[in-house]
């Protein structure tokens, strides 16, 4: 059920999964292998799908044209009288392909046209040019989900949680997030001014501008350092290509240190690939695990599973996360949490829990489509409730200016006090997957 190259293309979405403002989506679902803004199902995960008849349809079936009869009359009637006509022919087809994603009500299902889908495509694939954020839709408006380090708007000091209001002066209400993420991309070495939306101390909203040179961005999925010689701290930062094969190399790294526990950070992740998240959790996990349950709009089920023993089953484990972490970040800690696998420490998650597909047009554009809700291996909700850590540990806007990490320090004393070791677990098991309650583990 994931088809990787071709019509159908699934993606998470983060954008958790989200669009990505300056970087790439949230989440992908290339089922079965996921494409993450930048960590992507690795070879070993692709799946060629059964061939699917809807997506060689390129010829409209007979009768259609009675059905879209009020179509095509005001398709001529713009065409003959608006004042400024005669108007493209290709403006107004996708014009009408948007108004009919834009009716289903949902952010997540969108319409590329080719030059917007180019844009996407070379941001999952972990090079860009752009200023190191991702956005998604949160409370109905468009929100600073991640800040990449090192990036153009980390430099600048935009936040995750701030809230965009206008690009170079053009108001973002109402636009999808695919075209505010294109109004922020541009060449490497231009500039591009962003008013945002801040709260303050008081709680208040105070509105910020700040004009960012863009950059020519390739962000490193997996970055691994070492905590006094006797922890692993593993940062990923999105779920790319990539990702599951830079992860393997950083577990091989881990292993011949002979480290006592690792810190998996996941903070300010907006997801990627579907796969790619599939592939970091079972690094975890027994075989046959369950690691996610996707849930199709008839109610139908499918279980994604771990394909084999992971290289670290006994290796004490926490996971760092907070309200940046989404889609394919939430799929890794709901999984290793329902497991028992590792204690998660940090925020509530930003609580992406959709599926899209990803459909390749015929002149280069595309469609992605909502197409199931993703599960935790115990059945909990994700979309709009997020994950609630083990232990609530925050780290405040002081906290950052200080170079301060409380949730990295408490991760690293319940490493030491092996509070974090996993209970032994023989053979892998399949959790109740009957009825899903909107609740968190």
């Amino acid at each position: 059920m994931v088809p990787i190259m071709g019509l159908r293309r699934g993606l998470l979405s983060t954008f958790a999964a989200g669009l990505v403002v300056a970087l790439s989506f949230g989440a992908g679902y290339f089922v079965g292998s996921q494409e993450a803004a930048q960590a992507q199902v690795g070879p070993s995960s692709t799946v060629t799908p059964t061939p699917d008849p809807r997506d060689a349809l390129t010829q409209p079936p007979d009768g259609i044209t009675e059905q879209f009869g009020v179509f095509w009359q005001v398709w001529n009637l713009i065409q003959r009288e608006y004042v400024a006509g005669p108007m493209d022919q290709t403006q107004l087809l996708y014009g009408a392909i948007r108004g009919m994603l834009e009716s289903l009500d949902d952010p997540y299902s969108v319409f590329f046209d080719p030059a917007t889908h180019k844009l996407q495509q070379a941001s999952l694939e972990g090079t860009y040019g752009g200023i190191g954020t991702a956005i998604d839709l949160k409370d109905g408006r468009i929100t600073i989900i991640t800040v990449f380090d090192g990036s153009p708007a980390a430099g600048a000091g935009l936040q995750t949680g701030d809230v965009l209001l206008s690009v170079d002066g053009r108001e973002v209400t109402g636009l999808s997030m695919a075209e505010v993420a294109t109004l922020v991309r541009g060449p490497a070495d231009t500039s591009v001014r962003l008013t945002i939306s801040r709260p303050n101390d008081l709680l208040e909203a105070e509105t910020l501008e700040f004009t960012i040179i863009r950059r020519r961005l390739t962000v490193e999925s997996v970055t691994t350092r070492y905590a006094d010689d006797d922890l692993a701290i593993i940062k990923i930062r999105t779920f790319a290509a990539t990702t599951p094969r830079q992860f393997v190399a950083a577990l091989r790294r881990v292993q011949e240190e002979g480290v006592k526990g690792i810190v998996l950070d996941l903070r300010d992740n907006p997801g990627g690939y579907l796969g790619s998240s599939v592939a970091v959790a079972s690094q975890f996990l027994p075989a046959d695990t369950v690691v996610l349950i996707e849930q199709l709009g008839d109610g139908e089920r499918e279980l994604h599973k771990t394909r084999r023993d992971g290289r670290l089953l006994d290796m004490p484990l926490v996971v760092l996360v907070n309200n940046g972490s989404a889609s394919g970040a939430e799929i890794v800690a709901g999984a290793l949490a329902d497991h028992d696998r590792a204690i998660l420490i940090g925020e509530t998650t930003f609580g992406k829990g959709t599926v899209q597909v990803e459909h390749d047009l015929t002149d280069g554009s595309a469609v992605r489509i909502t197409m199931a809700r993703w599960l935790t291996p115990g059945g909990h909700v994700i979309q709009g409730v997020g994950l609630t850590p083990d232990e609530v540990v925050t780290q405040t806007a002081d906290d950052r200016t200080e170079r301060l990490d409380p949730p990295m320090v408490r991760a690293q004393q319940l490493l030491r006090s092996s509070a974090a070791t996993p209970t032994p677990t023989t053979t892998s098991s399949t959790p109740s997957v009957t009825v899903p309650i909107p609740v968190n583990r």
